[in-house]
């Protein structure tokens, strides 16, 4: 009998199968108990490796032994005639069966069959949240799609090459692969944003999942060794915890682009996700086939990830001395067609117009970052991040109906696009805010771990819901306790909403502490003093407000501003022929009004009225480009009913329609300062003095605050026009009282500054 027949004899390959067959029985089974336990990672491992080695034991048992009605017995004391290994084969046949019968059932309600809480994929629904935006709407938009078995995080992959700068190429990888699973329009994909947050920090999936809102977790490791790379993925269902998938990759550096797709290919086959022709295509797109490029460009991310200082940034000699600029040009000299790597530098240049006080500058970044984004839409046409440039440049250039027509497009592309859902909040912020917030919202569902609220914060301030958004201010904070936007937002909303000039002062001292240069930061400490009305210690921080920054428009407005508070008209006007607003400026408005009101003071009407109707052009550009501009309108229709009353015109018509205009606008809001005196101005001019008294009264905000600034800028008790109330014992009651508020003020913040609570000049230089 040969040595096959012997073991089909004695039913060693039977047992064989039936034990595997259980064996796998028992993997699944443990894969759901030991999720519902809470036992970790290791222990289904370990019941593998004993089921493996007790593999060879079952085998050797059935071949030395034999069962019978007396029980067990080595095969050799069973003469042939007893023998029942026929009986024991069928018994072995029906057991086998049985358990792969039972091993279909287990795979078919895996996969068949939904979790009680989980919905259907056709018939998801994620809600935007309410427009108020609150906590509770977002924290319901997460658990809405918590369970969605579409929905992913990637997580940083580790890095396992040995080398501690290596930790890029791990990051860049793992970035690629949850951007090319992010262009499939079936799948909910978590930003990188949120994803990162969890880098190094061993958080069980569960938690990760439940704070993340995802039914699934990528996570793999990366090795680089040489010229190859192995990748290491694995898929883990967040409601127990458990390996839904794992694979390994090795692939060579020159096809670490096939490894991308082979990776987002196979996360969306366990998915259960069917990739369309067209959604295979959006997988490469803005990519290279050269390695290096590649490279370069995921280290020119990594740098830019970097937390940098805006504020250094502007002392840069050259944009040729900044690390990501230098990568990102070699990644092009490399491959001048490499659409990511144009895209990126386009984001820097943005990022550097954005920091620049320099009118200059800022014109010359955007100069050089919009071929790069119209050359990536020639190559890339349905490239949701060329889309989403686009808007971002358009945007910063003040073309908001492009911005938003450009923004839209990204979205339509590519739905999980979270950063261009924040620039279209950002865009329409000015004459929409409520959108803002939805927008934000919708952000948050894609970004759950994102501390970026300013937009949101501008919107409630806008709309006058100051309590809100210092309350996100606040939040926002307390993640993240120096970031100078934030501390200079807590000193904008203290100066321009509450008028409380003392309290601006405390923060921006806290922000100077941290950040030593920030203009922002001496910008608030000028506002404060000017706003009490000490000129000599607000022009002792102008030297730190002018240090390096020679060609800022706006450090030379502020000392306009302080020469034109001090009566200074000559030197104000000197200084305002040296600044220069080339046409088409994003400063040319602005420019324009501080002529109208250089030429009001100095008498000139012909000036003033020649500078008003340019503004007036300039508008309505303005607004034709999508931008909000409500409120220069107001104030240009008050300059040009003041130049005609300085004339002798009758303007009670004009006047008349202005305070129409100004009902309803919210006076203590995101630039409702703008709006604090006008109302009181347009009634002086239509002889109505206790109109103009009834709305004085409005400017001198509860808890102590007060609005310093009439509508031309001056001193508002020596306004303008409110100067022609002198004598009417309502204005003087208020100018009384308008002045103890602000020496108050004004008294409070030197005792803090004797006892240190906010910086001197000195200190703060």
């Amino acid at each position: 009998m040969s040595f096959i027949a012997e073991l089909k004899r004695r039913n060693v390959i039977r047992v064989g199968i039936l034990y595997a067959v259980a064996s796998w029985l028992i993997l699944q089974v443990a894969d759901v108990l030991f999720g519902l336990m809470g036992l970790p990672d290791w222990s289904l491992r370990l019941v593998l490796a004993i089921l493996v080695l007790g593999f060879p034991i079952a085998l050797i048992f059935s071949w030395v032994f034999e069962l019978t009605p007396e029980g067990l017995k080595r095969e050799s004391d069973i003469r042939p005639d007893e023998t029942i290994s026929a009986h024991t084969t069928h018994k072995l046949n029906v057991a086998t069966a049985v358990l792969v019968v039972v091993g279909i059932l287990v795979v078919a309600a895996d996969r068949l069959v939904p979790e009680t809480a989980e919905t259907p994929v056709g018939d998801a629904r994620v809600e935007a949240p309410a427009p108020d935006g609150g906590s509770d709407s977002q924290q319901d938009a997460v658990a809405a799609s918590a369970h969605d078995p579409r929905s992913i995080a990637v997580l940083p992959f580790e890095n396992f090459s040995g080398k501690e700068e290596d930790e890029y190429f791990s990051d860049g990888l793992a970035d690629t692969v949850l951007h090319q699973l992010a262009q499939v329009r079936e799948l909910k994909v978590i930003a990188r944003n949120s994803t990162f947050q969890f880098k190094g920090t061993n958080l069980d999936v569960r938690e990760i999942g439940e704070r993340l809102g995802v039914a699934n977790v990528l996570e793999g490791s990366v090795q680089r060794y040489g010229d190859q790379v192995r990748v290491i993925a694995q898929l883990v269902r967040t409601s127990d915890g458990a390996h839904v998938w794992s694979q390994s990759f090795d692939y060579e550096l020159d096809d670490i682009f096939a490894l991308h797709d082979a990776i987002a290919e196979a996360v969306t086959a366990q998915l259960k996700v069917t990739l369309l022709p067209e959604d295979k295509s959006r997988l490469d797109l803005g990519g290279t086939d050269n390695a290096a490029a590649y490279d370069l460009v995921m280290l020119a991310s990594a740098e830019l990830g970097k937390r940098f200082n805006p504020s250094a940034l502007d002392r840069l000699d050259s944009v040729d001395d900044f690390l990501p600029v230098q990568l990102l040009r070699r990644a092009l000299d490399l491959d001048p067609d490499y659409v990511d790597a144009m895209l990126g530098l386009a984001r820097v240049y943005n990022i550097l117009a954005w920091q620049t006080t320099s009118p200059e500058r800022f014109d010359a970044y955007l100069d050089a970052a919009e071929p790069l984004v119209d050359r990536a839409l020639e190559l890339a046409p349905d490239y949701s991040r060329a889309w989403a440039e686009k808007g971002g440049l358009e945007r910063r250039r003040g073309n908001v109906n492009a911005a938003i027509t450009a923004l839209e497009r990204a979205i339509g592309l590519n739905p999980n696009d979270a950063s261009a859902y924040v620039m279209l909040a950002i865009a329409v912020v000015e004459r929409d805010p409520e959108a803002t917030i939805e927008y934000m919202g919708r952000m948050k569902e894609l970004d759950p771990e994102a501390t970026f609220v300013r937009p949101k914060v501008i919107a409630l301030a806008r709309l006058g819901r100051v309590d809100e958004a210092l309350g996100l201010l606040e939040a926002q904070l307390a993640e993240d306790p120096d970031n100078e936007l934030t501390l200079s937002d807590f000193a904008r909303i203290n100066q321009l909403i509450l008028g409380r000039p003392d309290q601006a002062a405390r923060w921006a001292g806290r922000l100077l502490k941290v950040q030593p240069d920030s203009l922002l930061g001496a910008t608030a400490m000028v506002a404060a003093w000017q706003a009490v009305g000490d000129l000599e210690r607000a022009w002792s921080w102008m030297p730190k407000m002018r240090a390096g920054r020679d060609e800022s428009v706006e450090v030379t407005r502020q000392e306009i501003e302080l020469r034109l508070l001090a009566g200074e008209i000559d030197e104000a006007r000197a200084l305002f022929a040296s600044e220069a607003a080339d046409p088409g400026s994003r400063l040319e408005i602005s420019h324009n009004r501080i002529q109208t009101q250089l030429c009001l003071l100095d008498g000139d009407l012909d000036c003033a009225a020649a500078a008003g109707r340019r503004a007036a052009g300039l508008i309505a550009e303005a607004e034709a480009a999508g931008r909000d501009s409500l409120l220069t309108r107001l104030h240009q229709q008050l300059v040009a009913a003041t130049v005609a009353d300085k004339r002798g015109a009758d303007v009670r018509s004009e006047a008349g329609t202005l305070l129409k205009g100004l009902q309803g606008l919210p006076r203590t809001s995101w630039g409702g300062n703008q709006v604090g005196y006008m109302d009181a101005e347009a009634s002086t001019l239509v002889n109505d003095t206790a109109g103009a008294v009834v709305a004085l009264e409005q400017t001198l905000l509860p808890g102590g605050g007060f609005i310093p600034y009439d509508s031309f800028n001056l001193y508002a008790e020596d306004g303008l026009l409110l100067s022609r109330l002198q004598g009417d014992p309502g204005f003087q009651s208020w100018r009384e009282r308008f002045l103890t508020r602000r020496d108050g003020i004004r008294k409070a913040l030197i005792a803090m500054e004797a006892a240190g609570e906010i910086p001197a000049a000195e200190a703060g230089g």
